[in-house]
């Protein structure tokens, strides 16, 4: 939060500098989201418990592994 508040004043900064390592951990946020979603929608499919289900379940967490994989490769 520091490259957005002036710790000193407590004001907003009304610019902010560039942090790599806060656009990488927002960008991996970013990329958390939907990848948190789709889990959370293959799981009100398990409801069913049918193989369709389960296989999509595990193709959502198998998205999931390389997804941060790949993320992790690019801006590591």
């Amino acid at each position: 939060m520091r490259h957005l508040i002036d710790l000193n004043s407590g004001k907003l900064l009304p610019v902010q500098g560039h942090s790599t390592t806060v656009l990488r951990e927002n960008l991996r946020m970013l990329l958390a989201v939907p990848v948190w979603l789709d889990i959370e929608a293959a799981n009100c499919t398990l409801v069913s418990a049918t193989s369709i289900d389960r296989a999509l379940a595990d193709r959502v967490e198998d998205v999931k592994c390389h997804a941060f994989l790949l993320f992790d490769e690019l801006t590591g």
